[in-house]
């Protein structure tokens, strides 16, 4: 909203306008209803339990959780969840939060890493299958989004510093494709 060069705020070297733009977007941000829960190592059950007291007591129509890879299974019986290949823990976290969507009739956003195969191709664009032990995240999710900066592969162009290339991957009731 303030349209202010990051990293003229972090030097210290913004205008006056500049600084008042800030103050009346940290103004706006202030009074928008988020509320940000910084739990580590949580699990879907306590996603759930705090969500659905989010919906009662605020109304929310939307989480993010950032990132999927930091969320963790109960131990079950004798083995733990570390024991556990990390494909099925992120196929249960996946299933678990997309129940919880649809119970709770929200949207639940959730961010997950990438893997480096983008990074040895041609075309530095991520795939589908560049998400990290993807299997169930694939099969779950309703939308997949990926993002690429190909300014960080030209890094010579500047022209391209500002552009964010946001590719549909999946979609299940809609088209794939980028813009």
């Amino acid at each position: 909203k303030a349209r202010v060069d990051l990293m003229r705020f972090r030097s210290g070297s913004t205008t006056t306008e500049e600084n008042r733009l800030l103050h009346d977007s940290l103004n706006y941000i202030y009074g928008l209803p988020i509320y940000i829960d910084e739990k580590p190592n949580i699990t879907v059950a306590e996603v759930a339990r705090k969500l659905e007291k989010m919906k009662r007591e605020h109304g929310i129509k939307v989480a993010i959780i950032d990132y999927m890879q930091l969320m963790v299974l109960p131990v079950r019986g004798t083995g733990s969840s570390k024991s556990q290949n990390t494909n099925e823990i992120l196929t249960a976290i996946s299933e678990g939060l997309k129940s919880i969507a649809k119970n709770l009739d929200i949207a639940i956003v959730a961010l997950s890493q990438l893997s480096r195969n983008p990074e040895s191709r041609k075309d530095h664009r991520p795939m589908l299958s560049d998400l990290r032990e993807s299997g169930g995240l694939e099969q779950t999710a309703d939308l997949v989004v990926l993002l690429f900066r190909e300014y960080q592969y030209t890094p010579d162009n500047t022209s391209l510093q500002t552009y964010l290339e946001m590719i549909i991957a999946k979609q299940r009731q809609g088209a794939t494709g980028s813009f």
